[in-house]
């Protein structure tokens, strides 16, 4: 592919999202601060630029960079991308690629334009429901290592689309596209081979190349991952489950079957309220944790904060669970204390609930 003009259809062709906007990028002068804003027609903000060929050259020339928003105005999308920051991006985009090979789902590797970073794309041959195709991929993230067997899917948030629908107040979240020009010259936002991790030499060949999946297959796992999670969720029918009552509650991972791992996680994942305020403000969320995470485990067990003990007994009594608790906290003996201090009665109420209470906070 050589001309200039089967690059650009090729390339509308693959990253196609909301066609009558887009998002460019800005930085505040003499600042670190920089984001994604709507592109806009007029200085009154109430009309959007739509994305055109011009706009779409512009950025694969360096001259401006260009956001997409993948959530098309029926909830569907064309694509679906994986985003992983940190050390070990490239691992986990590589884990990634090599467990969706198993299903017939290729992905493609793609280095960021700040080069810390990476997009592992798979692409559609017709637009799919971003519901359905969220479900899919953050089911494979998991059980590519990616997400935590105690983690909240959704802990996991850099897939584009971001949302399974739209909800009215905005466009959803964006995607930088590839093969920005300026960053191509530090062989950022390109396309790399999955197994060396090397740029791709010929960018445009390699993606003439990209195989669309079918709605069909979409359609085959999604039924098959949903069928798989209504399995895990049924009963446990292992042996008794011993929970060690110290510090914390101390169980067995052996023990921990995919349902209560699954219960654990969505109880015990608390959302970070500094995340949604900043996301919405359209600052920097780079290492702000979604969820403040409150089960620790090593290789041996797993340990929750004990005072979740009455909710885990309730979860194996609903789902008759057989347990036992061996209760290793320290025990002090009593003392006597006298005192003039006259409470009020609603410090008495308080101080009588404690008195008979097993643990909890005053």
């Amino acid at each position: 592919m050589n001309s200039t003009l089967e690059h650009l259809q090729l390339f509308k062709s693959l990253f196609r999202g909301r066609e009558d906007v887009f998002a460019r990028r800005w930085e505040r002068w003499g600042t670190d601060v920089v984001g994604y804003s709507p592109a806009y027609a007029d200085r009154e903000k109430q009309t959007y630029l739509p994305l055109t060929d011009q706009v779409i050259t512009q950025h694969l020339s360096g001259h401006v960079v260009v956001g997409v928003y993948p959530l098309l105005q029926d909830n569907t999308s064309h694509f679906v991308a994986a985003d992983f920051d940190g050390t070990d991006w490239l691992t986990a985009c590589q884990r990634l690629v090599e467990t969706c090979k198993h299903y017939g789902l290729p992905g493609y590797m793609e280095r960021s334009r700040s080069g810390n970073g990476g997009h592992v794309w798979f692409f559609f041959d017709s637009a799919y429901s971003a519901s359905k195709s969220r479900k899919i991929f953050l089911h494979l993230i998991k059980e590519s290592g990616n997400i935590g067997e105690f983690d909240k899917e959704d802990s996991f948030d850099r897939i584009f689309p971001n949302q399974d629908y739209l909800s009215g107040k905005g466009f959803g979240n964006l995607i930088a596209l590839p093969l920005q020009g300026a960053s191509m010259q530090k062989q950022n936002s390109m396309f790399l081979d999955a197994q060396t991790a090397e740029p791709i030499k010929d960018q445009w060949e390699f993606l003439s190349k990209v195989h669309r999946i079918g709605i069909e297959n979409l359609d085959r796992l999604f039924n098959q991952f949903t069928q798989q999670k209504q399995e895990d969720r049924e009963v446990f029918s292992g042996k008794k489950i011993i929970l060690t009552l110290g510090t914390h509650i101390s169980t067995p991972k052996q023990q921990v079957s995919k349902s209560l791992a699954n219960f654990l996680a969505e109880e015990l994942n608390f959302f970070n309220t500094e995340y949604i305020v900043k996301q919405r403000l359209g600052l920097s969320i780079f290492n702000i944790p979604r969820y403040f995470k409150t089960i620790e485990k090593d290789d041996a067990h797993v340990r929750i904060p004990r005072g979740f003990l009455d909710q885990l007994i309730a979860y194996f009594q609903e789902h008759d669970i057989d347990f036992e608790i061996r209760d290793q906290r320290q025990k002090l003996e009593a003392i006597s204390l006298t005192t003039s201090v006259q409470l009020f009665p609603y410090q008495q109420e308080a101080l009588d609930a404690l008195k008979v209470a097993d643990q909890g906070v005053l």
